[in-house]
C-alpha cells in the first residue's frame, strides 16, 4: 500500500471509511498510508507478512477499538518516509507520527510477537530491539510517571503524543501521564532528520511529548549533562534552559539563567504565565511558538528575541516599555499576537 494511499487531506478533512482490514500478504505500509481514517471503528489487525510501517501511517486514527496492537514477527523498519530510508541504520533513526493519535481513547499497549528481530514490547511501550530507540507509549496506558529505559538515545516524534486523553475523558487521576523519567544516556539536540514533519520548531525532546499531559522530568539518576528543576530541563551550568515539558502551566526560570533555547516552549499550550530572571538575555528562535494560552511574560531585561519566537501566541499581552531594553527582535517574533 503506497504513501497517502487511503489518506484524508489531513486532520480537518477525514476520510469517511468506517472499517478497514489489511489483506493477509500485505508487505509495506507506506507513509501515511492511511492518515486520517477517523471513523474506522474495527479492531486493527497487522497481517504477519507485514515488513515496514511508514511515517505516519495510522496518524489521526484514534477511532480504532485496539486495548493492544500486536506488531508481527515479521516486520523490520518502523518509521521513515520510504521502505530502507534509513541511512543504513535500521530503526536508530527517529520515526514521525507511526501511530500518533491511533485507538487514542482505548490503546493500552503494544506486543510483540516473538521471533521479531528488531523490536520489543517492554511493559506494554514499543522499543527497537536493542531499547535505544522508544518507537511509542500507549495513549491509554494507566499510570502517572514512567521511566524510560537505560540506554535510550532516540524518541520517535509525538511517541508520548495524546498520553493522557484517558485522564480528559474520565478525570481518573491514574490515567493522567505527568512524569516522564529520563535516562542519563539520552542527549537533548536539534532535529535534523529530513522526515520529521516539525524539524524546524522542535529540539528531540519536544519533539516527543508536545500534545501530551506531561508536566515534569526527571532523571532517573543525578544527570552528568544537566539540570533538572521543578521538571524543566537546564544546562549543568544552570545557564541556559533547554526544554519544558508541555503540560505546564507556568513556570519561574531561576535566577542566573541566560538564555532559552530554540524550541524551548514550543506548543506548550496550556502555559499561561512565565517569570523571567533579571538575568536572561536572549531567547531564541521559536522558543514560545504557538503558545496559545500565554499572556503573561516579563520582558524588560532582555536584550535579544529570536526569529518567530512568539509567534501566534494569540493572548500574549505586552507594552512598548517592556522591550526597552531589546536590541535585536527576529523576523515574525510577534507575528499572530493578536493581543498586542
Amino acid at each position: 500500500i503506497g504513501a497517502f494511499a487511503f489518506s484524508g487531506a489531513d486532520y480537518g478533512q477525514p476520510t469517511r471509511y468506517t472499517s478497514i482490514t489489511l489483506p493477509n500478504k500485505l508487505e509495506t505500509l507506506g507513509a501515511f498510508a492511511f492518515q486520517s481514517c477517523q471513523f474506522a471503528e474495527n479492531e486493527l489487525v497487522l497481517p504477519n507478512t507485514l515488513l515496514w510501517i511508514g511515517d505516519g501511517a495510522f496518524n489521526h486514527c484514534m477511532r480504532f477499538t485496539n486495548k493492544s496492537l500486536t506488531i508481527p514477527s515479521s516486520v523490520i523498519q518502523i518509521g521513515r518516509r520510504s521502505f530502507g530510508d534509513t541511512n543504513g541504520k535500521p530503526n536508530e533513526a527517529l520515526g514521525s507520527h507511526v501511530f500518533y493519535n491511533f485507538a487514542t481513547k482505548n490503546l493500552e499497549a503494544f506486543n510483540v510477537e516473538s521471533g521479531n528481530n528488531y523490536f520489543v514490547d517492554v511493559d506494554g511501550v514499543l522499543y527497537s530491539k536493542d531499547k535505544t530507540r522508544l518507537v511509542f507509549y500507549p495513549s491509554a496506558k494507566k499510570g502517572t510517571s514512567y521511566k524510560i529505559l537505560d540506554g535510550v538515545t532516540v524518541i520517535d516524534e509525538l511517541s508520548f503524543g495524546m498520553s493522557g486523553t484517558m485522564y480528559r475523558s474520565t478525570g481518573n487521576e491514574m490515567n493522567k501521564l505527568t512524569e516522564v523519567i529520563l535516562p542519563d544516556s539520552f542527549v537533548i539536540k536539534d532535529i535534523t532528520d529530513d522526515n520529521i514533519l516539525n524539524k524546524g520548531y522542535l529540539n528531540n525532546l519536544s519533539a516527543a511529548v508536545y500534545k501530551s499531559t506531561i508536566s515534569e522530568f526527571k532523571f532517573s539518576d543525578t544527570s552528568s549533562k544537566y539540570n533538572e528543576v521543578d521538571g524543566c530541563i537546564y544546562s549543568k551550568d544552570m545557564k541556559t534552559l533547554y526544554v519544558i515539558p508541555s503540560g505546564k502551566t507556568d513556570v519561574t526560570i531561576p535566577e542566573g539563567v541566560e538564555e532559552i533555547q530554540k524550541y524551548a516552549f514550543y506548543n506548550c499550550q496550556s502555559l499561561r504565565k512565565v517569570v523571567l530572571p533579571d538575568s536572561i538575555k536572549n531567547i531564541r528562535e521559536y522558543a514560545f511558538y504557538n503558545d496559545t494560552d500565554l499572556q503573561d511574560i516579563n520582558l524588560e531585561k532582555v536584550h535579544v528575541i529570536g526569529r518567530e519566537a512568539f509567534r501566534n501566541c494569540e493572548k500574549l499581552e505586552l507594552s512598548s516599555d517592556e522591550l526597552s531594553k531589546v536590541y535585536a527582535i527576529g523576523v515574525r517574533a510577534f507575528e499572530g499576537c493578536t493581543s498586542i
